[in-house]
């Protein structure tokens, strides 16, 4: 260090040059004396942390040099290079090891600036806390909709009830949607049903996916089943889009309301669905 120090305070028009640029100023303001001494500090070792350079960069020239602004003008440097030369950029590949690595150092709570230490050590080459909290938070974004998904599929899962439908059950449930939907609902039609059958397992979504189940069979259709909207679902997502929300909102409320998984996208089409059926019977 104090031989790179001396060469660059050895022309103290430099420091000077900088200085005068950045003093009082809010922004930092990034010289080619700046970039020569960056240049220099990471040449002579590049395997020290950018928290260490940045430290080196701060004395030499003041104006609270900070790691990431190091990290960042090295970067655009390498690039500029690069582009110079005909090459395409280069882009660190974040693969297994180095998100496994990263992640163990997350939970032994280190700080940003000793994790980026390390995983310099471990794989070489310069890492800053910046990009190492950055690539965190993407992996962790993935993680947690992963997360979602699966918690989502278990929940549904669990909402299914181990009921074995007997043939008089499925009779009273068409009769009940028959006569009774329009002013109970499927919540309603679920009470009744565990009260005619002295059980606590029918849910309004059991009772809806049972109901159009037997009809889907009667009526021969095949394939991937779909969900069936009923009154209280259409109902309720007119009440929202009258509300003016938006359509991840409305996704949001419905899930809340009615449980399972509703993309925005598929209340969007069920919406212009009713709303084309409205308009015909109008």
């Amino acid at each position: 260090m104090e031989s790179v120090s001396r060469q660059v305070l050895s022309q103290p028009e430099l420091a000077k040059e900088v200085l005068g640029t950045q003093e009082k100023k809010a922004r930092m303001v990034w010289t080619e004396p700046m970039q020569e001494a960056l240049t220099l500090l990471h040449e002579e070792n590049p395997a020290r942390s950018w928290e260490d350079v940045a430290q080196d960069m701060d004395r030499l020239f003041g104006g609270g040099i900070a790691e990431t602004i190091c990290s960042s003008q090295w970067t655009s440097l390498e690039r500029k290079k690069m582009m110079e030369a005909g090459e395409p950029p280069k882009r660190r590949y974040w693969g297994k090891d180095m998100r496994d690595k990263l992640q163990e150092l997350v939970d032994m709570k280190k700080t940003w600036s000793n994790i980026a230490k390390e995983m310099g050590e471990t794989f070489g080459g310069s890492f800053d806390k910046g990009t190492c909290y950055k690539q965190w938070s993407i992996f962790n974004k993935k993680k947690l909709k992963k997360q979602t998904k699966a918690e989502k599929w278990r929940r549904d899962k669990e909402v299914a009830s181990p009921i074995v439908w007997r043939r008089e059950m499925g009779r009273r449930l068409e009769q009940l949607h028959e006569k009774e939907f329009d002013s109970i609902g499927w919540e309603g039609i679920a009470y009744v049903m565990n009260a005619a059958f002295q059980m606590e397992g029918f849910t309004a979504r059991i009772c809806e996916e049972r109901y159009f189940k037997m009809k889907h069979k009667r009526e021969g259709v095949k394939g991937k089943k779909y969900c069936h909207w009923g009154k209280d679902k259409l109902d309720k997502l007119q009440e929202l889009v009258d509300m003016k929300k938006t359509w991840s909102n409305i996704a949001k409320k419905m899930e809340e309301t009615f449980g399972g998984s509703f993309s925005k996208g598929t209340c969007h089409k069920q919406w212009s669905i009713f709303n084309k059926k409205k308009l015909k019977e109008q």
